[in-house]
């Protein structure tokens, strides 16, 4: 299994009187999103499936990494791809729902991101791995998602990734 972590871009302030949970992407944010998307597609990025945090900002993420690539299913959201929930709740519903699935994109928010890295690539949260705002991680799994085996093909950042366009 392909596993791609995607961090959403720049979202509106906290101060600007909204529900965390509402706060879109910025002009800005947008704009990084669809480089990063565009980049995915130079690169040759293929997924079968969209997971998705339901908070409106990682919503937006998956919204436009999903149309650049064609993906043709719908995008699922999960809570599981919360930003305080344990990662092994987002393994066990992979490992549970997706495991037959060849190719993930799964769109979050940080900490929760970099926990799930460091729980997939060691068996715990104590490797550092932050994802940047639109930075982007390759891993691959020999079999379906759990604690520890994962192999970091790559980790690239929102800059990086417009590069490759």
């Amino acid at each position: 299994m392909n596993l791609y972590l995607l961090r959403h871009a720049k979202a509106a302030s906290r101060e600007d009187s909204m529900p965390d949970q509402d706060r879109p992407l910025t002009g800005d944010g947008i704009k990084t999103m669809k480089s990063v998307a565009l980049g995915m597609k130079v690169l040759g990025i293929r997924v079968d499936l969209v997971l998705s945090s339901p908070l409106a900002r990682a919503r937006q993420t998956a919204e436009i990494a999903a149309a650049s690539l064609g993906v043709e299913r719908k995008i699922i959201l999960t809570t599981n791809l919360a930003p305080d929930v344990e990662p092994e709740l987002l393994i066990a519903e992979l490992a549970k729902k997706y495991c037959a699935i060849n190719s993930i994109l799964l769109t979050g928010h940080e900490p929760q991101l970099g926990r799930l890295a460091s729980v997939l690539l060691t068996g715990t949260t104590d490797l550092p791995v932050i994802l940047k705002k639109g930075g982007l991680m390759a891993l691959k799994l020999d079999s379906a998602p759990c604690k520890r085996g994962a192999v970091l093909k790559w980790f690239l950042t929102a800059r990086q990734m417009s590069l490759c366009q």
